[in-house]
């Protein structure tokens, strides 16, 4: 009886042992086809991203990889605003803010104002995507607005002071501090 106990025991060591290699060789398995489909998946990616990034570099576009990271350089293809669900939602357009929307019982008129504000709302978002994209285009875009209000402001100071030295003061008609230092000197004479 005790070789057959040992017998027994061995059976049942062996068959839990068999079990266990079993489930073990399952898990082996799933893994082996999860990092089949995790491989598949990366090749794929690995070539979208390749033929983007040559997409990108034959458009002449490409300025470095994290400009691809984001979705690429200025396309047709610009991401729209979106709006938030809740009490606080901004309008998606400036026609919807300014209630130009279609069917609204408006005339003729307002319905070709809220055209021509969709246009320059449309031109307006894709110049942004625009600037967004491109380094140097903002810079040249930074450095014109200060030029042009640079000019406006020299403008301003050369024709306020023309006016004012063409003989305002003899007639008394000037503005200003000097015009009240005049007029106070002629009634003191």
């Amino acid at each position: 009886d005790g070789a057959s106990a040992i017998e027994r025991d061995l059976k049942k060591r062996i068959a839990t042992l068999s079990q266990l290699v079993v489930q073990h060789q399952s898990k082996i398995d799933d893994g082996k086809v999860e990092i089949s489909t995790l491989r598949s998946r990366l090749r794929t990616a690995t070539s979208r991203a390749e033929a983007a990034e040559k997409a990108m570099t034959m458009s002449g576009n490409a300025t470095d990889l994290s400009e691809l990271e984001r979705g690429g350089a200025y396309s047709s293809k610009i991401r729209r605003r979106k709006g938030k669900a809740g009490p606080k939602s901004r309008s998606a357009t400036i026609r919807s803010a300014m209630k130009l929307d279609p069917g609204r019982g408006g005339s003729e008129a307002h319905e070709q104002l809220g055209t021509a504000i969709d246009a320059l709302d449309k031109w307006s978002v894709e110049t942004g995507a625009y600037l967004r994209s491109d380094p140097l285009a903002r810079g040249v875009f930074l450095l014109y607005l200060v030029l042009l209000h640079a000019w406006a402001l020299f403008l301003l100071f050369y024709h306020v002071h023309t006016d004012l030295d063409a003989g305002a003061y003899a007639t008394g008609a000037g503005h200003g501090p000097h015009a009240m230092l005049q007029q106070q000197a002629v009634q003191q004479q």
